[in-house]
């Protein structure tokens, strides 16, 4: 039964307590999980902007969130899928079981509730009020982390949340960076649709840039009022995403068309490809899947896109199935099958065609999927372990492939692959033998942004290829917090975290910042700017002060943050876990 009540909705909004960026509401319960092993039914989040130069903007999207739904009934219905819980959705994606989130702001955050009833939630959509809002930093840090807080504290990308804006988020760059940490933290993709950047704003774009991309998300700029609406049918399809397969960066000319391979294995239901204009360094490549297929093209110099079959055919207009939408600088083209074909397995190729450079990246919707469970930000030239759950989904596990291999990819192409070994065989720090998690120390030898592909067997002898779609930063900073610990109620435990600059390094201004879930860490002894040479470390002390009345299991995670002050994109950070452990009460034994 949904958890939405119109009344409720508009009441709870109006009389919300703040839950400003610095005042979050804090886990009074929280404890530490390890990573999931399986894939459950995915959490689809909105964090919507509500201030009123948002009007237009909520109008617009909720009646393109309606449309996108509108399907009929008999379409909704695939095997495996339960019809009570299957979430409405339009052709491009198909049915799916999910839990559909919302979040609203303005100076203040407020998680609104979630369904599984997809009209229900259009409909709650409908009823968002734009109005109020101090100045033109609104408080959106504020509503990811609301939204994170009421997200499943998983390892493994079953949430995947659109924040939707039109303004510069209130905060530093420390602040940026603790909110993409806890959002790494709990498995959450998040993608941006921004409509706007305040004028004169001293933060730059590039650190919303960087929150999103770096969380595995997509980013997309609305310049042109007109182009709203389709490009939140976009946005909206990279919600219902789920598998990277091939992200490549390239430029044709007339004479010298490319041919990209695409691996399609037995368990792919749905299969797309998107291009994306103005390319920084890949950091777009996003996931547009549906139940058959979407293709999004955003190229430069005029180009044309091919989805290619093993036995030579086009899908193109001639396709009955086949469809579109775009607009000046983007466009989605779709093509989808009945529910219940499959896709032919064997090699497909994406044909490029025209004169001019291009980015794409395919993905597919299947059963056999890929997470990195890993550390985000890597040093260049040392060890670190790394961990991916990769198989198909069954019930409550995860089965493994027959055969995999797994590489470092560039995602700007200018490196090349370098292979690596990850093991599943319960000896190289990977949890247990066969459980579908593989583990193993890799040594990057290049800085930038990287992301781990995997191919091999499934199993039936079809060949498979994905990608991890949150990528590693391979960084010439490193930062390590302490192991996790216990204290008692009303001790006092110091943590520590050693910030390295590498050698090969150039002498770097840092940002700091020290954010403490439970509001236990002493923050303000953390100076706010740290110099460091190359090669040079420095360690950063803080205290945390149990309360009295802490009661055992509680967690304190207390997240340190370091940025370069002149560039988003070198940002680390580190975590210091405390659980509390409250004194037993033992009775005495009696003896007859």
């Amino acid at each position: 039964m949904s958890r939405f009540r119109a009344v409720l909705f508009l009441i709870l909004f109006t009389l919300a307590l703040p839950v400003v960026f610095m005042e979050f509401t804090r886990w009074q319960t929280a404890v530490a999980a390890p990573p999931n092993k399986s894939w459950e039914a995915p959490n689809i989040g909105l964090v919507m902007d509500t201030t009123e130069s948002m009007s237009g903007e909520l109008a617009i999207f909720a009646d393109a969130w309606q449309d996108a739904g509108a399907r009929p009934e008999s379409d909704l219905m695939v095997p495996g899928i339960s019809s009570p819980d299957a979430v409405n959705c339009h052709p491009y994606c198909g049915p799916l079981t999910a839990s559909l989130k919302l979040t609203g702001f303005r100076d203040e955050a407020m998680f609104l509730g979630s369904t599984t009833d997809y009209d229900e939630f259009t409909g709650y959509l409908g009823s968002l009020e734009a109005s109020g809002g101090a100045g033109c930093l609104d408080n959106a840090l504020g509503g990811l982390l609301a939204m994170s807080q009421n997200l499943p504290a998983e390892k493994t990308p079953t949430s995947d949340v659109l924040l939707v804006t039109d303004a510069t988020p209130s905060g530093t760059k420390a602040n940026f960076v603790y909110v993409f940490d806890r959002m790494i933290q709990r498995g959450i993709n998040v993608n941006t649709l921004l409509s706007g950047w305040c004028p004169g704003a001293a933060m730059p774009e590039k650190a919303l840039e960087f929150l999103t991309l770096a969380t595995g998300g997509r980013y997309y700029r609305v310049e042109e009022p007109g182009d709203y609406y389709t490009i939140t049918l976009m946005a909206r399809e990279r919600l219902f995403s789920t598998d990277l397969v091939v992200s490549e960066m390239g430029s044709v000319t007339d004479s010298l068309p490319d041919m990209i391979p695409i691996e399609v294995d037995s368990s792919m239901f749905g299969l797309g490809a998107e291009t994306t204009l103005g390319w920084t360094g890949c950091l777009t490549c996003p996931r547009p899947v549906n139940t058959t297929g979407v293709l999004e093209i955003t190229a430069v110099g005029g180009m044309q896109f091919q989805l290619v079959d093993p036995d030579n055919n086009v899908i193109n207009a001639s396709d009955p199935n086949f469809s579109q939408i775009g607009t000046s600088t983007r466009e989605l083209l779709s093509w989808r099958e009945p529910l219940t074909a499959t896709l032919q397995p064997g090699t497909w190729h994406l044909r490029v065609t025209g004169n001019g450079s291009y980015a794409v990246s395919v993905a597919a919707q299947s059963s056999f999927h890929m997470a990195y469970v890993g550390p985000t930000s890597v040093p260049v030239n040392q060890p670190t372990l790394v961990r991916v759950l990769l198989g198909s989904q069954h019930e409550k596990e995860t089965i493994p492939p027959q055969t995999a291999s797994f590489r470092l990819v560039a995602m700007d192409g200018s490196s090349p692959d370098q292979s690596i070994m990850l093991f599943d065989d319960g000896l190289h720090d990977d949890v247990a033998a066969g459980d579908g998690i593989y583990g193993g120390m890799i040594t990057p030898t290049a800085s930038g942004w990287w992301r781990i592909m995997a191919t091999g067997d499934v199993g039936d002898g079809s060949s498979y290829q994905r990608l991890a779609e949150i990528p590693l930063r391979v960084q010439a900073v490193s930062v390590k917090g302490p192991d996790a610990a216990s204290a008692k109620p009303n001790e006092t435990q110091q943590v520590s975290f050693e910030l390295t600059n590498d050698a090969s390094a150039s002498t770097t201004t840092f940002e700091l910042g020290l954010f403490s879930e439970q509001g236990w860490a002493v923050t303000g002894a953390v100076p706010a700017e740290v110099t460091l040479d190359p090669g040079e470390t420095v360690t950063i002390h803080a205290e945390v002060v149990v309360p009295v009345d802490a009661t055992n299991g509680m967690l304190e995670e207390v997240t340190f943050v370091a940025v370069a002050t002149n560039d988003e994109n070198t940002a680390v950070s580190a975590l210091a876990e405390i659980t509390v452990e409250a004194n037993a009460v033992y009775l005495p034994m009696i003896v007859k």
